[in-house]
């Protein structure tokens, strides 16, 4: 009898906890880039957040990143999204070389097989971010990723059938998940 009363104390504020961790988290409101070049992202308390440019060494080239690209709010404000830019090599204009995501006080990155990332979206009640990567000058290489956030784990991936001028073949059936990605 005791152990079952303990069982549902614990069980109760189990509950409690779990509920006010979720109702404590600040929602976002508005997410823009600053004077200073990062970006800010103010929540509904009036909390500012600054998210700084990154910069990180790739076979011994430090890579600067110029700006940040695409900046997205989830439907329950609880993420805020966008595309670093970097300079690259072979073009006049930095491109995007990762996708990032604000949510819970962390930062999570995805680069999926190395490309640059040109569209993306948030997917199944904000748990989830699409994106599509394709080569600089398009066409050739077009890949899609869909992934869970807090966890980087690859649901699913799309790589279209190309024809022999390497061109994506448009009569082909797409995952339902990547059909926002492509209009």
């Amino acid at each position: 009898m005791k152990n079952t009363h303990l069982l549902r104390l614990l069980a109760g504020f189990s509950v409690l906890v779990f509920s006010l961790e979720c109702f404590s988290e600040d929602l976002y409101v508005k997410a823009e880039v600053g004077t200073d070049s990062n970006l800010h992202i103010f929540t509904e308390s009036g909390k500012q957040i600054v998210i700084k440019r990154e910069n990180y060494k790739e076979n011994g080239d430090e890579r600067v990143q110029e700006s940040f690209e695409k900046i997205k709010l989830s439907n329950d404000r609880r993420s805020v999204g966008w595309l670093s830019m970097y300079k690259n090599c072979c073009t006049s204009y930095p491109i995007p070389l990762s996708l990032n995501i604000y949510t819970n006080k962390r930062v999570y990155s995805f680069a999926g097989i190395g490309l640059p990332v040109w569209q993306w979206n948030f997917q199944s009640n904000d748990q989830y971010v699409a994106f599509h990567q394709e080569t600089v000058h398009g066409g050739f290489g077009s890949h899609f990723e869909l992934r869970e956030i807090k966890t980087n784990t690859l649901i699913d991936s799309f790589d279209p059938e190309v024809d022999q001028n390497d061109q994506p073949i448009e009569s082909q059936k797409m995952p339902v998940w990547t059909e926002s990605l492509v209009k």
